[in-house]
């Protein structure tokens, strides 16, 4: 039971992480290669003021989301000119100097000895002793991260966020500022990662460098193109699908124990090319938008009108509209 509880809770994390990284890769159209170094931002931040403060890891998980969201936004403010293959490039860049920045600064992170003895959350004065109990609290922050992050992209927001995936020359002339826009969904996206990181490393207690690499960062990825792009229900299932390769390997006796790393990551590698090949759009591919004509009507979306036509005087959003 002990073991399918931690399952849950690695389950939910993952979650978490392909479904704030959808926000930013799969509806905005920007690949980060950062997103496993904001979890890690998150993971010391909360780890540092849960030790040395002692803060209850529930408010150092708030400020965990503020360090990564704070990270998340200087290097939005970097990198909104750019796109493509040069933003790639930079969060790439960007992984590597948090990683070296964890492993340089040893009097706050103690480096490579890494950070040992974080504690659980408390609630009601009562800290969590049982993995039942953390289990049940990794699984309703999930949920609420997870609704909100859903709301989000099932609004207003997430439309404008697709539409700068689409065309950022359209959406200004649509009057959206895609500046703005950019640098509040990578700040999302961030504050999200740094929950995640909370979590994990209140999970195992001990948190390194080497569990923040570029390599988690690949992972992630690999959660939206393997469940699908711009879909949360396919980011999340994603999440869990590759989650559960580590255990299945784990737990066969077919290969040997000092195999399986090398081998969980050619299954990686074979389940990406057979996900590109036979299933691009991935498991769940993104649904088409069907409320822009209802968002018109209602006025949330404006939609551009030459001067002096009749739409130009009925549309809500107008200069001198009538209601």
């Amino acid at each position: 039971m002990s073991y399918l509880l931690t399952l849950v809770t690695f389950f939910s994390i993952g979650i978490i992480l392909a479904m704030s990284l959808n926000l930013l890769m799969g509806f905005t159209g920007q690949v980060s290669m950062a997103h496993g170094g904001f979890m890690g931002i998150g993971a010391y931040t909360a780890a540092w003021f849960a030790i040395n403060a002692e803060v209850n890891m529930v408010w150092a998980m708030l400020l965990a989301a503020a360090a990564a969201a704070l990270i998340g936004w200087l290097f939005a403010l970097a990198t909104v000119r750019i796109s493509g293959d040069e933003f790639i490039l930079a969060s790439f860049a960007l992984q590597m100097v948090i990683i070296e920045a964890i492993s340089r600064w040893t009097d706050v992170t103690r480096g490579t000895y890494g950070l040992s003895g974080v504690p659980k959350p408390e609630l009601f004065g009562e800290p969590m002793r049982t993995i039942e109990q953390y289990a049940v609290f990794t699984v309703v922050v999930t949920l609420i991260c997870a609704v909100v992050m859903m709301r989000m992209a099932g609004s207003t927001f997430g439309l404008v966020l697709r539409g700068v995936r689409e065309s950022v020359p359209s959406m200004q002339a649509l009057g959206r500022n895609t500046v703005r826009v950019k640098i509040l969904v990578m700040v999302i996206a961030s504050a999200f990662a740094g929950i995640a990181g909370t979590l994990q490393a209140s999970m195992v207690t001990f948190i390194h460098p080497d569990s923040f690499t570029i390599m988690l960062s690949i992972i992630i990825v690999a959660y939206l193109l393997v469940g699908g792009l711009g879909n949360m229900w396919g980011a999340a299932l994603g999440a869990v699908l590759l989650l559960s390769i580590p255990e299945l390997i784990a737990t066969s006796d077919v290969i040997p124990s000092n195999l399986l790393g090398p081998m969980e990551r050619v299954i990686y590698g074979v389940v990406l090319m057979a996900f590109v090949w036979f299933r691009p759009k991935g498991i769940i591919a993104e649904r088409p938008v069907l409320r822009v004509g209802r968002m018109l009507r209602r006025g949330t979306v404006t939609a551009p009108t030459r001067p002096g036509s009749p739409a130009s005087a009925t549309t809500p959003d107008a200069p001198g509209a009538t209601r």
